[in-house]
């Protein structure tokens, strides 16, 4: 058995047929039929538009987004509107 995988049992007992059945639940962080496969965690985060998405690896969690694009400001999931850019006309 793979140590990543976590088996859990029950025993239906429907109409004198038993029933074994087992469920797969693989720990945190990692996916697939073995358990062996990183979780994309991107394909919970969205970010913004041309923001790129980075996976955090197993047995991490979850996604981290790149900068907001030029001209905006946020944290790269939420970018608000331009950015008020003043310029010294003094000059």
């Amino acid at each position: 058995m793979n140590a990543n995988r976590l088996y859990l049992a029950r025993l239906y007992d429907i109409h004198c047929i038993k029933r074994l059945i087992l469920y797969k639940k693989c720990f945190t962080g990692y996916d697939g039929r073995f358990c062996t496969e990183d979780f994309d965690g991107c394909t919970s985060v969205l970010c913004f538009e041309d923001v790129t998405c980075v996976d955090v690896p197993a047995p991490g969690v979850g996604a981290m987004c790149g900068p907001c694009p030029a001209g905006y400001f946020g944290n790269g999931q939420k970018c608000d509107g331009k950015q008020n850019i003043m310029l010294d006309c003094a000059a």
